[in-house]
């Protein structure tokens, strides 16, 4: 999932506008909107590395582990702390 208030908070730092950023992206000022009231959560893959590109950020820092999201790895077993096997 994406972490729509790192985005939020990166594109404010740089003193960037949800209409630039779009822009920049690609997109309208709606969509970005949406991903930073959480109202978008999964975006592709092309989207977030234009969103990290023009934030000046790696793809990475926008994306938030969900603990109780499905094990990634086919066959993997999680040990005590969390990590998988």
């Amino acid at each position: 999932m994406i972490d729509n208030n790192k985005i939020r908070k990166r594109r404010r730092e740089l003193d960037m506008s949800q209409e630039a950023l779009g822009k920049a992206v690609g997109q309208d000022q709606a969509y970005i909107s949406n991903i930073e009231h959480g109202r978008i959560k999964d975006i592709t893959a092309g989207s977030l590395a234009k969103i990290a590109r023009t934030l000046q950020v790696s793809m990475e820092e926008l994306i938030r582990l969900d603990e109780d999201a499905p094990t990634p790895l086919i066959g993997a077993k999680r040990r005590e702390g969390g990590r998988y096997a």
